[in-house]
């Protein structure tokens, strides 16, 4: 009775492993196939073109922001009591 067991855990471990081996691979294989939009539905236009170039969200990302940080610096005035 001690070998059946131990050859019962052994099937259920080597499914295991095959089942696992399978999954992973059919994982890999759909994330490398291109996605395909469904019939019917067309690609629109980029979203430079199709914004104007200029607006939306995209446009703050370009702008430096350092160009509206104003010219300040904390150690003028400043004296060191030590001297």
């Amino acid at each position: 009775m001690g070998k059946n067991i131990f050859y019962f855990i052994l099937a259920a471990a080597i499914l295991l492993l095959v089942g696992g081996v399978v999954f992973f691979f059919t994982q890999q294989r759909a994330a490398q196939e291109p996605a395909q939009s469904p019939e019917g539905i067309e690609a629109g236009p980029p979203q430079s073109e199709g914004l104007g170039g200029e607006q939306g969200l995209g446009s703050e990302l370009n702008q430096n922001p350092g160009s509206k940080v104003p010219e300040t610096n904390p150690l003028e005035g400043y004296r060191n009591p030590f001297e």
